[in-house]
């Protein structure tokens, strides 16, 4: 069995959250003893190689993506001969039109395709052109019309797996596979990087995703209460220019300035640095037609470090985490109980420390990659055997 799987950023990268699961995919595939490969596009040569284990390399495109007709036939052609040379093609690509330009590609080569699911398909509003009235039609012509075209679906929640079953033609296998984490255990590497202890936001500054007033709203009162000896760090900048008049407004108002910092891009290896010794982590996911269905990929790098997490009661999260065990609950958006966990968990370090070891002990045995190896391997199976109605 051959699966070949594309990557739309660059595989070795760990940058990426939907390249971190390919990569996790891939590995475990390749545990389970199953022949691997993985492609890119790129408009200049570059050296196949491998990388942990995993061989990539890059196939020639002329298009670029602003030439969007142009690159969609050139892509197909692309999935086309690939998918003649494997068992099933595998892609995390999440637009319509682009999907359905695929299907079409490999089943005339009498290929078969698989896709991931890993949002309520068009629930993300990313510019100030995209309406909601029009992604929910969007989403309509997704789930009835290209969901119908596949040959199988990776999902990552209970509500997308439903979803996705409910869609996908009769016999079609659909798998619920978790956000993988690449590591069951990391050993912090204690550097000191500020001198006051600091809470990392490592994602970005959406209100629809990350409940980021909230978050910051919380931080100042518990800071407060902690005699003013916390820092918030956010690693991304950017955010729509309403949200990022609320935050200039608020840091002003309340004399955050030294408290709330935003640097910007870091390399992988500071990011690491600040992920393993941040204090605790904030996962404030409000109630909406994205988190509801998604589920956090931060967390498989929280987790495995032992970080104590303040996590919302939304969605998938309420399937894996239990308050005082091995995290944190709080309502999503509340900000006063994320407040009151945030000095619950600094004035208690050793409980603290053993919520968090408890977290670590739930990655381990549900989050791992190396345990999905054998269920990824049957669902691949099933798509080369099925005989769809």
């Amino acid at each position: 069995m051959k699966i070949i799987a594309f990557s739309a950023h660059k595989y070795y990268s760990s940058i990426s959250p939907m390249t971190s699961r390919l990569r996790a995919y891939m590995k475990a595939l390749l545990l389970a003893g199953v022949e691997v490969e993985v492609f890119m596009i790129s408009s200049n040569p570059n050296p196949a190689s491998f990388f942990e284990g995993v061989p990539y390399r890059y196939e020639m495109i002329q298009s670029s993506r602003k030439q969007i007709n142009a690159f969609r036939k050139e892509l197909a052609l692309i999935f086309a001969r690939n998918a003649s040379e494997c068992d099933v093609i595998f892609t995390s690509e999440d637009q319509s039109c682009m999907i359905n330009d695929l299907c079409d590609a490999v089943h005339s080569v009498q290929g078969k395709i698989a896709i991931e699911l890993n949002e309520n398909p068009y629930s993300i509003i990313s510019s100030r052109k995209e309406f909601r009235s029009v992604n929910r039609l969007k989403r309509l012509y997704f789930n009835y019309s290209i969901l119908n075209k596949v040959d199988g679906v990776i999902t990552i929640s209970h509500a997308l797996h439903n979803l996705a079953v409910k869609h996908v033609k009769l016999g079609v296998p659909v798998i619920r596979i978790p956000i993988l984490s690449h590591y069951n255990s990391v050993t912090p590497d204690e550097s000191p990087l500020p001198d006051t202890k600091f809470i990392l936001h490592a994602g970005s500054l959406s209100e629809h995703k990350d409940g980021i007033k909230a978050m910051i709203k919380s931080f100042h009162l518990a800071n407060n209460r902690l005699n003013n000896n916390l820092k918030l760090v956010f690693t991304s900048t950017t955010a729509f220019p309403k949200l990022k008049k609320w935050i200039a407004r608020f840091i002003k108002d309340n004399g955050l300035e030294s408290n709330v910092i935003f640097t910007g891009y870091l390399e992988e290896h500071v990011l690491k640095n600040y992920l393993d010794n941040t204090v605790l982590a904030i996962i404030n996911k409000p109630e909406n037609s994205q988190n509801m269905f998604n589920f956090p990929t931060k967390l498989t790098e929280l987790l495995p470090r032992g970080v104590p997490c303040i996590i919302s009661k939304t969605g998938e999260l309420n399937n894996f985490f239990i308050d005082k065990e091995n995290c944190y609950m709080v309502k999503p958006d509340s900000w006063q109980e994320i407040a009151d966990k945030i000095v619950d968990i600094v004035n208690n370090p050793e409980v603290s420390k053993a919520v968090g070891q408890r977290g670590r002990e739930l990655c381990e045995r549900e989050f791992y990659y190396e345990n999905h190896a054998n269920s990824l391997t049957n669902f691949y199976r099933q798509i080369i055997k099925g005989k769809y109605v």
